[in-house]
């Protein structure tokens, strides 16, 4: 028994090709200069919170945490700072201001990045209202805590001269860097572009049959 088939070759239908509208959203290079100035602040304070070197005596160096006593030249013995209340205030100021700037990094980011064009705004002033409490958090704390100190200097029998250290320099480096960010994003909040244009699509369809 035999049986005939017939194959029908593939045929191919093109389709016509279609027109779709392209949404492009162009970001401001200034708004990453802003996020940047935020992240090298957060750096900065990470490096300046644990620090023992925030103010420098003639017989050690002190911290918001520790204290440390120079033994000899080769030596120095640190321990826990006895906590008082303006010293428990100053280190909650700075570490409340860690934390707003981290949250800043994160909403700035999330304004640079998102394609809802509308939303962009608005992630901008969060973020730039963080930055700004951020800074403020730690200014107070670095204004409240050199003048606290000085009256405990004081109050000792030894008189003691102290300065700064490079740790409580940081600390108002980052503050000044968060309020530069903030001033950043509140000049150019609203200046990113949303740009459309047209895109042409070429679609193929490949249509098989097969009849026995």
């Amino acid at each position: 028994m035999t049986a005939d088939f017939e194959f029908k070759d593939t045929e191919k239908t093109p389709m016509a090709p279609t027109v779709s509208i392209e949404q492009i959203t162009i970001v401001r290079p200034i708004k990453v200069v802003a996020l940047l100035c935020a992240v090298i602040g957060l750096f900065m304070n990470c490096l300046s919170v644990g620090s023992t070197t925030w103010f420098q005596t003639d017989i050690g160096r002190d911290g918001l945490w520790q204290t440390c006593m120079f033994i000899d030249e080769d030596a120095i013995e640190c321990r826990t700072v006895k906590p008082t209340d303006w010293l428990e205030t100053s280190r909650v100021l700075f570490v409340i201001g860690m934390v707003i700037c981290f949250l800043s990094i994160v909403i700035t980011s999330l304004g640079v990045t998102t394609d809802l064009f509308h939303r962009k705004e608005k992630y901008y002033i969060a973020g730039m209202t963080c930055m700004v409490l951020a800074a403020l958090s730690e200014m107070i704390c670095l204004i409240i805590h050199p003048v606290k100190y000085n009256e405990e200097m004081e109050k000792n029998i030894v008189e003691l001269s102290w300065g700064m250290g490079w740790a409580y320099g940081l600390g108002w480096i980052a503050a000044i860097l968060m309020t530069v960010g903030a001033v950043i994003l509140y000049i150019d909040k609203n200046a990113d572009e949303l740009i459309y244009r047209e895109r042409t699509n070429y679609n193929d369809s490949i249509e098989e049959s097969y009849d026995p």
